[in-house]
Order: C-alpha cells, then structure tokens, then sequence
C-alpha cells in the first residue's frame, strides 16, 4: 500500500467554510425538529417508545418486504443506543457512512474493496456491518463493549467474528493484524487519556501503512451546533480550547451501560470534540494525518484519514 500525502490545514478550512454554505438549509431545517423534540414533554415521548417497541418487529418485517432488504435489522432496544431510531435511519445512515468511506478512500487513490482484514472497531448495531459485509473479499471483524450488540450481530452475521471488548485497551487481536480501521461515533466520546491509550493501540493492531478510518466532532459540529442552539459559544471554545471533554446528563446516561466500572471522569463516556489543529498536532506521534473531511458523515461528524 503506498504511503500517502497529507493534506495541509489550508485545505481544512476551505472545505469546512464550503461544507457549512452548502448545507444551511439542512441545518434550518434541523433546528426546527429540534426545537420540536424539545417541546414535547417527557412522558410522551416515553409512550411513543413504547409504542414503537411493541411495534417494531411487525415494521421490519415490512420493511424488509416492501424495499426487498434482505440484511438483518436489529430490534429497536439495539438501534436506539448507537444509531438512529427509525428502520428507515438505520439502513440508510450505513449505507451513507460507507459510501462516504469508498469515496475519500478513492481520493487518496485507494479502493475499499481491496482490504482483506478490516475491523470495526465500536461496531454498536452494526449499521456498517450490513454494508461491509457485502465485500466478500474480506475478514470482517467487529468489537464493541455492549453485549447485546455482539449477541446480536454474531448470530445475524455468522461470516464475521464479533467480540465483546472493555472500555478501555487493549484488544484481543495480535499485533499487525488489520490493514483497515474503522470507527464511528467512538474518539467523539473519548476522554484525552482513552482517546491516546486506543490510539496507541490502534496503531498495535494495524499493519505498516494501514489505514484507520476515524470519526470525530470539530469545527463543522461545532458550529452546527451554534446554529442549531443545541450549545451556545461551542465553536468558539473549541477554537479556544482545541479540545473539549464534558458529561452531559445523556452520557451520564449512557455511561451506565457502556462503562458502568468508570470510577472517575476521564473513563466515563462523554461528548469530545477535536479541533482540526488538535488532531494534527496530537494525533501525528500516532499516524501519519492524512486527511480530514469536515462533516462528511451523517453532515455532523469529520473524517480522519490516517495511515501507520
């Protein structure tokens, strides 16, 4: 695989001042929804899951039936926690984030179906398995600390290998032993000491000039969320701060399922957001910073393109 060339932060800012004119009236319309979330009181929306749950494997069933998709959906218990609710968010926010991996990895003059010994790493629901999967050439492997989710994907995917994994390192693989990394929606939750202790051991686990694929909340997110009121003042403290680790009552949440041993702040489960000047100053003792693509998965989070 050849070593790639890093793109220069001038690059970034372009992208990312392109990316928030494109899409701000997508970003209008998203406050609406949740200005409309926010209104409508607590207990209605428990009894809207309830709802949905009871009726949530007749609806899968028709949706299966009605759009010809013969690839597992998981019950609405599992989606809720890493994906997104509806049966409909599910499939297409997969296919989504891959089509969004095939298309950076292109640029970089890289093909995805040519990785034979792929891991995803956080693998939750599995929305990328269900596309993933589909590459017959390669030796699928996810990991994920939630039981369910593993129970789950291992019976519905029986040609992948599935393993439950702690919070924090290392992994039960060998050193070397993938020539691609993925990871979505898991450094965008990661104190600065777990985000360096995984990066360390991503690098273990991945093969010279492999690729790692990782997802996080930067200046796009932020100032997404600026407009949107969901976090006053966030752009702005990122720019300051270039990192931001916090807990929120939802993470706080969270936290009791994905790590529920965490003792102090820095291993729970919280909500982090990087700066483009972060990654590439701290991230590089790790990998080579090919690339970052500001808000090109599910026009929230960036793309960190990284080789060994």
């Amino acid at each position: 695989m050849p070593n790639l060339t890093p793109k220069s932060s001038q690059d970034y800012q372009k992208l990312l001042t392109s990316q928030l004119q494109n899409r701000e009236q997508q970003l209008k319309k998203s406050r609406f929804l949740s200005l409309v979330k926010k209104k409508t009181p607590r207990l209605v929306r428990q009894g809207i899951n309830v709802v949905h749950s009871i009726a949530d494997p007749i609806l899968c069933q028709s949706y299966q039936k009605q759009h010809g998709w013969d690839r597992p959906i998981p019950p609405l218990q599992l989606r809720i926690i890493t994906s997104d609710r509806t049966i409909d968010g599910y499939v297409k926010s997969g296919k989504s984030i891959v089509d969004s991996f095939a298309e950076e990895l292109k640029k970089c003059g890289l093909a995805l179906d040519r990785f034979r010994n792929i891991l995803d790493f956080g693998c939750g629901a599995g929305r990328q398995i269900q596309y993933m999967s589909g590459y017959r050439q390669a030796n699928l492997t996810g990991c994920d600390p939630n039981e369910a989710h593993i129970k789950w994907l291992s019976k519905s995917y029986p040609g992948a290998n599935f393993y439950r994994t702690n919070f924090n390192p290392p992994l039960p693989f060998a050193d070397k032993s993938f020539d691609l990394i993925y990871s979505v929606s898991v450094f965008t939750h990661l104190s600065e000491k777990l985000q360096y202790d995984w990066l360390k051991e991503l690098k273990r686990v991945l093969k010279p000039q492999g690729i790692a694929l990782l997802t996080t909340l930067g200046e796009y997110a932020a100032k997404r969320n600026d407009i949107l009121g969901i976090n006053r003042h966030l752009y702005e403290q990122l720019i300051a701060e270039d990192l931001v680790f916090k807990l929120t009552p939802g993470t706080r949440s969270l936290n009791k399922f994905i790590n529920p041993k965490a003792l102090v702040e820095e291993e729970m489960y919280g909500l982090t957001y990087h700066s483009q000047k972060y990654i590439a100053e701290n991230w590089s003792k790790y990998f080579e910073v090919v690339n970052i693509v500001p808000g090109c998965i599910s026009n929230l989070q960036d793309l960190v393109i990284l080789q060994k």
